[in-house]
């Protein structure tokens, strides 16, 4: 039973006990009875339902405030995952900066310590006449390019390789016959001709006008102590060498002239009494070269 009950069934009884005279037992149900109706006013009986009720609000606002509160957590969650990704893309983006201006300024090194010369586009073998497909112009390092690398290919197609070449590798001018720029006086000879070494008196050598790469005329000369006469025995022919030096250029003066000239010409300058040497204009040298 609860308090509203109590109190209809206390007043059933002290109407009762009113009737029957009873008046003490009336009073003392009567204070009995006030202080239900006290208690009930201080704690009212909820209505069927309530507790229920109450109890189903209680849970929703519980949910509501765990929701709210899952809600906030996962938005702190997602900023703090969102700074982390703009800071690793900022971090990113600084390295990347930083990798690219480091191999820009490598690149820049590398490009400023290459040079252009010839290079071979396949391994060669010493004896090889060099073709157009043979060579290319390439960079190269300029700590791996031979002082003399060619830097033409004009300048060794056609020629003989007289040292093996590696492919990728510059090729030295001095590495194949007729160079103009040998290490040796064999490298010096264009492949068919041979080198002639001709000794000039005082009065008719050329000196010091001449220089390695000049073109001459050879004339050989004969006399019977009668008779004398000259004859053209070689023609627009290359000085290869003057004295030892088989660099063009100047030189300080010289006694020995070598010539490159086939073998005809060799042996009929060998069989001449004596030899001068003409010089050719250039226009001369450009002329037949057309």
């Amino acid at each position: 039973m609860n308090d509203k009950q109590d109190i209809e069934s206390l007043e059933e009884a002290m109407l009762a006990a009113g009737e029957a005279g009873d008046y003490a037992e009336a009073e003392r149900l009567k204070k009995k009875i006030n202080r239900l109706k006290e208690r009930q006013a201080k704690n009212p009986t909820p209505a069927p339902g309530a507790s229920t009720r109450q109890s189903e609000g209680a849970a929703r606002a519980r949910r509501a405030v765990a929701r709210d509160a899952a809600a906030e957590a996962a938005k702190k969650r997602l900023t703090t995952v969102a700074g982390a990704c703009i800071a690793v893309a900022i971090a990113s983006v600084a390295v990347s900066a930083w990798m690219f201006a480091k191999s820009s300024d490598a690149l820049n090194r590398v490009e400023g310590n290459l040079v252009k010369a010839v290079v071979a586009t396949r391994d060669i073998p010493a004896g090889t006449i060099l073709s157009d497909a043979d060579l290319e112009i390439g960079s190269v390092p300029r700590d791996f390019s031979p002082t003399d690398a060619a830097g033409k290919l004009e300048d060794l197609v056609g020629k003989k390789t007289i040292t093996d070449q590696t492919k990728g590798m510059a090729v030295p001018a001095s590495s194949v016959a007729g160079s103009h720029d040998p290490a040796s006086l064999p490298a010096a000879i264009t492949e068919g001709y041979v080198g002639m070494m001709i000794s000039l008196e005082p009065a008719n050598a050329l000196s010091p006008l001449s220089s390695v790469g000049d073109k001459v005329d050879v004339l050989g000369g004969a006399s019977d102590g009668v008779v004398a006469s000259t004859a053209l025995l070689a023609e627009n022919v290359r000085i290869i060498a003057l004295d030892s030096n088989l660099s063009e250029g100047p030189s300080e003066g010289y006694q020995y002239v070598t010539v490159e000239v086939t073998r005809d010409q060799a042996l009929a300058i060998a069989s001449s009494q004596s030899v001068r040497l003409i010089a050719r204009p250039l226009e001369t040298e450009a002329a037949n070269a057309e």
